[in-house]
């Protein structure tokens, strides 16, 4: 941020795209002068090519935009996190996420990801092992309508499942060392 020259920042990853459209509303937005610091962006993710408009993947808001005198970036160790002191609002147009182009793309990541978390203290619980994926799957693909998006929605549910069963198998491997 010290670097930043402008008044807004907007955050986006490697794998992150901004539309036409998005970019009208936020030069529109950011032309107000009002009490608004920062905007939460909608997030249209793509998975093995296909929008996976359900399975709890849209709208899937997250603050990227924000004045750089009342925001800071959080540090974590997967994602860093945005804070901001003051109003917050929504903008209509989403980021294009291109998260997982490929089924190993999203194993890749699913592994890296759960032995972080094991690494770092993640406790290890057997009701979760048995019982946090199969929550997760039912509420991906039955009560968010992960069915909807067709097989890419249930290979989807089921490797986010499977994430939550990754984590805890991990997190049960780190107390045996």
């Amino acid at each position: 941020l010290e670097q930043a020259t402008g008044e807004w920042i907007l955050s986006l990853d490697a794998d992150e795209r901004i539309t036409p459209e998005l970019q009208a509303e936020i030069l529109e937005k950011i032309a107000q002068s009002d009490e608004v610091v920062g905007y939460e962006i909608p997030f249209k993710n793509f998975v093995f090519g296909k929008w996976v408009k359900y399975a709890g993947l849209f709208p899937d808001y997250h603050l990227r935009l924000f004045r750089r005198d009342a925001g800071c970036f959080t540090p974590s160790t997967i994602h860093e996190g945005i804070e901001v002191n003051g109003k917050v609002q929504k903008c209509q147009n989403p980021i294009l996420h291109f998260s997982y182009p490929t089924i190993a793309s999203y194993v890749e990541k699913m592994n890296r990801y759960t032995e972080i978390l094991a690494r770092q203290g993640y406790s290890f619980r057997f009701s979760h092992l048995v019982f946090s994926p199969l929550s997760k799957f039912f509420r991906l693909y039955l009560a968010r309508q992960g069915f909807r998006d067709g097989l890419p929605g249930l290979i989807y549910c089921i490797l986010a499942a499977f994430y939550n069963f990754a984590k805890d198998a991990k997190a049960w491997e780190q107390t045996r060392v």
